[in-house]
């Protein structure tokens, strides 16, 4: 069966746009959401984002490219959720453009995205033949390793070559995922 799409957006970078179909890259427990109702006339109501320059509304569904970066320069440690984007009506031809110039150049776009009265930052990155948008966590959202407690400890050579060795004992060339299943679930 084909993925639905979760949502839709569009990606602006210097005079392209570029509508896209956002996707859930994995399937979780369904989590509950709620909306905001005016009391008065028992209606749902919606947040929106204001330009305080001239207060024209800014559409919530935009996401845009502040900028391009190399890829190896994102932390791990900021990756919070994955999303497939498939291009909409009219986009594939911007859709390709800029999985292609992202490939080439091995940069990853890092873009402001509105949703929900919320702004995330994510990275937007090329997958297999198309594109992946990884929301991001921001900085003050991610603690530091300095919280943890580490006692003091010694490593011998022998230790070493021991654990160097149990590794190499196990080790894959590659990740595969399909080599593992939630075990308790199953049961």
């Amino acid at each position: 069966m084909a993925a639905r799409a979760i949502g839709t957006s569009t990606i602006a970078f210097g005079l392209v746009s570029l509508p896209v179909k956002i996707y859930s890259t994995g399937e979780s427990s369904r989590k509950v959401s709620f909306n905001m109702i005016w009391k008065e006339r028992g209606v749902r109501v919606r947040q929106q984002y204001i330009d305080p320059a001239d207060g024209t509304v800014v559409p919530n569904d935009e996401i845009e490219i502040v900028s391009f970066v190399p890829h190896h320069t994102v932390d791990r440690l900021f990756f919070n959720k994955a999303y497939y984007l498939g291009p909409d009506k009219g986009g594939a031809g911007a859709y390709r453009l800029l999985s292609a110039a992202l490939r080439k150049t091995e940069r990853v776009a890092i873009a402001k995205h509105a949703t929900r009265g919320k702004q995330y930052l994510v990275m937007i990155r090329p997958h297999e033949e198309g594109l992946l948008m990884e929301q991001l966590y921001y900085a003050d959202e991610i603690r530091s390793f300095e919280e943890v407690s580490l006692e003091d400890g010694e490593v011998s050579e022998a230790e070493l070559a021991l654990a160097i060795q149990l590794i190499d004992h196990a080790a894959s060339e590659s990740f595969d995922s399909t080599q593992f299943k939630d075990e308790v679930r199953e049961k």
